[in-house]
């Protein structure tokens, strides 16, 4: 797909949010161009806009496929879906199969597998990729009240 020929930022908002009063199969073909040219966020945009599911579930393959915690996610929100910690268990897995650390512990952490979050999250400490859970919240102190700001 050459990128050229996908429409620019300005275009994009333009054709989700009204400028352009698109129909449900022009943005149906504009999703599926972002969909060849790999732009699955983008195509994400333009099938949820759609309402077009099959579209939506065939990017929800690709995100369990491809371990992405953040497409994965959006997919069911799109759809209204609930979690299922079992897709969480294989979007992690898969994840950690291809070494995208933090996308495999943000899914274990969603689907609730703590054994699984925190065998990671000790293999990443110790590896020094990422603190601890308690080392990594941020602290910030009060402030007096009377003091400016």
């Amino acid at each position: 797909m050459n990128l050229s020929t996908l429409p620019g930022a300005l275009e994009k908002r333009d054709v989700l949010y009204g400028v352009k009063n698109a129909s449900n199969d022009e943005l149906v073909n504009l999703g599926k161009q972002f969909e060849a040219a790999t732009h699955y966020s983008d195509a994400l945009d333009f099938f949820g806009r759609a309402q077009a599911m099959s579209e939506i579930q065939r990017v929800e393959n690709i995100a369990l496929n491809e371990g992405d915690f953040f497409l994965y996610s959006r997919c069911l929100k799109i759809q209204g879906r609930a979690d299922d910690s079992g897709a969480w268990e294989a979007l992690g897995d898969k994840a950690l199969s291809l070494q995208k650390f933090r996308f495999a512990l943000r899914a274990f952490e969603r689907g609730g597998l703590r054994d699984k979050e925190s065998a990671l999250r000790a293999q990443l400490a110790d590896q020094a990729d990422i603190q601890s859970e308690e080392a990594s919240r941020v602290f910030i102190p009060a402030t007096p009240a009377d003091s400016p700001v």
